[in-house]
């Protein structure tokens, strides 16, 4: 299902006027961020599994994501970097680092399915979407990240 929204988010804004036309009859909130063409970035996460019988296109799908990726924050990250990928996006979302507290150098929205719950730090992260049942640890860790 991440896949499915990362792409459908992605059809959706690709026009430069995405949110007049989504919104029409709503104000929209002025300024950089909205003047951005690139706005919203979005990055997606998810633990690829080897061993399952659709590993291949599950590859070629996260390969096709991470190119995106590089084409947006000028990055050269490939499967075989997935970690440093990983590492990337952690370090977007914390901002700490100068070089991420850059205009247009940030994540807007992160998909995730399965990771991040533990271990990252994004103080700017203001919305959780949950898109299934978490129990327990998951869910507080979750909500955790958001309410900060």
């Amino acid at each position: 299902m991440a896949k499915k929204y990362y792409r459908a988010i992605k059809e959706m804004t690709k026009e430069p006027d995405w949110l007049t036309k989504e919104f029409p009859n709503q104000p929209i909130r002025e300024g950089r961020t909205m003047e951005d063409p690139d706005f919203p970035r979005i990055a997606i996460t998810y633990s690829l599994e080897e061993n399952s019988r659709d590993s291949s296109v599950q590859q070629e799908e996260m390969q096709k994501i991470i190119e995106e990726y590089n084409q947006y924050y000028d990055t050269a990250w490939s499967l075989a970097d997935i970690e440093r990928y990983n590492g990337d996006i952690n370090n977007r979302l914390a901002r700490k680092r100068a070089e991420f507290k850059q205009f247009g150098k940030q994540i807007d929205l992160v998909i995730v399915v399965d990771r991040l719950l533990t271990g990252f730090d994004a103080p700017t992260i203001q919305t959780l979407f949950v898109d299934r049942n978490l129990e327990y640890a998951g869910l507080i860790q979750a909500f955790s990240r958001t309410n900060r």
